[in-house]
């Protein structure tokens, strides 16, 4: 019986909370034709930890896969690199943004429009963080719809 407590006990120290570790703002997706295959996503990511944490996925139910990608222009011509994973720094933080590092939700398996939500799960090694971000109307200046 005493081990099974000290395997209790233990397990409950090691119990991380994501919301103690990650916070999000800004998240956001902005609203593309209805049969946009492909569709952007925006959002900042802070590390509260002191130490680097991995981003090592992400994933939508309402998307058929999502991946992080960061903007190259190199020679004056623009390409997306799909990244396996992202790092935060400790107390740092890591921008999703146009012409840069971004979310890339393809397959929508629902039509979205200006107000809708869309859950997504933020993956770690340690915790998984669920957010969501919110379709709003894309600016005259968006090229998100193009992806």
């Amino acid at each position: 019986m005493k081990k099974l407590w000290i395997t209790v006990l233990l397990a409950f120290s090691f119990h991380v909370s994501a919301d103690d570790i990650l916070s999000v703002s800004n998240a956001w997706i902005p609203e593309a034709p209805p049969v946009a295959k492909v569709m952007a996503g925006y959002l900042q990511i802070k590390n509260k930890s002191d130490r680097e944490i991995i981003l090592q996925s992400i994933s939508a139910k309402d998307f058929e896969r999502v991946e992080m990608h960061k903007t190259i222009t190199k020679e004056g011509i623009s390409r997306m690199v799909k990244q396996a994973s992202i790092r935060i720094s400790a107390k740092g933080s890591v921008l999703f943004q146009r012409g840069g590092l971004h979310l890339m939700l393809v397959g929508p398996k629902r039509k979205l429009k200006q107000g809708d939500t869309v859950k997504i799960t933020l993956k770690t090694a340690n915790a998984n963080t669920e957010i969501n971000l919110i379709v709003k109307e894309a600016s005259l200046d968006d090229h998100s719809a193009h992806h």
